[in-house]
């Protein structure tokens, strides 16, 4: 049995069928619309995955994968991961690499993974050479307002 609609033009076995008897067409033009709507406000630059290299500060390093950079480096800088990242105090991020597909992300870490230190270090240096850490522009950390500022409020004269 084939299935024909005016939404797909091409004809697909019955094993495969791609039509609901009880969908109208309206119906699939109100999913479709909905998924066009949906799809242009989610934008593929919002999600994407990361491969990083966090460094002691006797720059021992250790290269790994996320879908959230700010909090997987948040949690080593807090020693939240276990392991080796953990025991080597692994907690300034120096260098990261952004992709959409998380297929690719895992491909590329696991070469960096295989590579040598030196070329390791070679890649961290073609964008941070002092290896900086590169998240303390977005941490959230605020110091509080100092003694001196709060002793010189003048709202006690009224």
């Amino acid at each position: 049995m084939l299935c024909f609609s005016p939404l797909f033009p091409y004809s697909a076995p019955a094993s495969k069928q791609i039509c609901h008897p009880d969908r109208s067409v309206a119906q699939w033009r109100d999913l479709l619309f909905s998924e066009a709507v949906q799809s242009l406000f989610m934008s593929r630059q919002e999600h994407g995955y990361y491969v990083y290299l966090v460094a002691s500060r006797s720059h021992v390093l250790y290269c790994g994968i996320t879908n959230n950079l700010p909090r997987r480096v948040e949690e080593h800088r807090l020693g939240k991961v276990e392991g080796f990242s953990a025991t080597y105090k692994c907690d300034r991020l120096v260098w990261f690499e952004r992709f959409q597909y998380v297929g690719n992300a895992i491909a590329r870490e696991k070469q960096i993974k295989r590579w040598r230190r030196a070329k390791k270090v070679w890649l961290i240096e073609q964008a941070n050479l002092k290896w900086d850490d590169l998240s303390e522009e977005w941490r959230t950390e605020t110091a509080g307002p100092s003694t001196s500022l709060r002793s010189g409020r003048d709202d006690k004269f009224i």
